[in-house]
């Protein structure tokens, strides 16, 4: 309960920086987050389209939209993004979900306007969400990501962590694979 009121205060925040502070749909950054609260520990990664399948618009042939259906089965294995097997953690629930204009049911997407104005103004994301149980409150201050070797079209992962000894952010650009916290 205490991590969501954590993560409302944290979302809060992040909804009351100006715009212009906000981070923004980049074609090849993608974002983690890490966030504690006693013993558990939620992660979030979220990426525009481009970087996990290589394309934006909704899928138009068939291994497009195979390739948004193998997406989401890596993203819900968590260690395509970061390993977890040193953490002492259990898995306790994972959440791999895609937003925006592609739509993986088979609908049409047509709502009368023109496409390619649509295109411009809407992005479509991917996003993984993880909460651990851990046995200790005491995580490593390193993780091995992996990330960049499942979607090579990441170029940067910008990171923000707030666990019981630290806070903080770092830039990870591809070949990086270790993150210090």
């Amino acid at each position: 309960m205490k991590l969501m009121a954590g993560m409302g205060w944290l979302l809060s925040a992040f909804l009351l920086m100006p715009a212009h502070a906000q981070p923004g749909h980049t074609h090849g950054v993608a974002q983690l987050m890490l966030l504690q609260d006693a013993g558990t520990l939620q992660l979030e990664f979220v990426s525009p389209s481009i970087n996990i399948v290589g394309f934006e618009q909704e899928p138009r042939t068939t291994d497009e939209r195979d390739a948004v259906d193998d997406a989401l089965t890596t993203l819900k294995d968590p260690d395509s993004i970061l390993s977890l097997t040193s953490l002492g953690c259990l898995i306790g629930d994972v959440q791999a979900s895609m937003t925006g204009p592609i739509a993986i049911d088979g609908d049409s997407h047509d709502h009368g306007h023109d496409d390619h104005a649509h295109q411009e103004t809407e992005h479509s994301a991917f996003s993984l969400v993880i909460r651990l149980d851990c046995e200790s409150e005491q995580l490593p201050t390193e993780f091995i990501i992996h990330a960049f070797d499942t979607f090579p079209l990441l170029e940067t992962i910008e990171t923000q962590w707030s666990l019981a000894q630290t806070q903080g952010a770092q830039r990870l650009p591809a070949g990086i694979t270790r993150l210090r916290i």
